[in-house]
């Protein structure tokens, strides 16, 4: 950074080159821990979803052929019918929170990025800028995801409630 000599102030004005005797590795590893922390729990989350999402499709399936093999006992057919929109929505919900979760991880890697640039070029705003827009960015992707699956997990209860619902023989004690 070039120092301003009649104000004693650094000069923001003049653009510094990188100088790699001057690179403070450590600092640069530092800024970059938060959002590589970051990106290590998103990417447990959407393994999280991903192995929901697996089970939830496969019993999607499983209750259509329910319905093509033993059309005949209608009130099964309803409650079939019933959990099938149940399932289709959950499934569509965990594939809004997965994407909306890639979406966040592409933030925090553009994060890594560009807090490496800014440590490596200090003193030049724009990259303060765009990395906090970037930090910013898949910390909201991020809460949008974990909404989305809240919402269902919601769904989930309904579900249950309509397998155990019509159709289904009761349970004894």
């Amino acid at each position: 950074m070039e120092w301003n000599v009649q104000h004693g102030e650094p000069d923001t004005r003049r653009v510094t080159s990188m100088d790699p005797a001057n690179l403070d590795l450590a600092k640069l590893v530092g800024a970059a821990s938060a959002p590589v922390a970051l990106i290590i729990s998103t990417s447990i989350f959407l393994s999280n979803l991903t192995s929901k999402y697996v089970p939830s499709f496969a019993r999607l399936r499983t209750l259509a052929e329910e319905i093509r093999s033993n059309p005949d006992d209608a009130s099964r057919v309803r409650s079939l019918r019933e959990q099938i929109e149940l399932y289709n929505r959950r499934v569509r919900w965990l594939l809004r929170a997965a994407f909306f979760l890639a979406t966040a991880l592409l933030f925090f890697i553009t994060t890594v990025a560009f807090t490496s640039i800014s440590v490596v070029f200090p003193g030049q705003a724009v990259w303060a800028i765009i990395t906090g827009g970037s930090m910013f960015g898949g910390l909201a992707f991020l809460a949008l995801a974990v909404v989305i699956e809240m919402w269902e997990n919601h769904l989930g209860k309904h579900a249950l409630r309509s397998e155990l619902g019509d159709g289904t023989p009761p349970l004894h004690r």
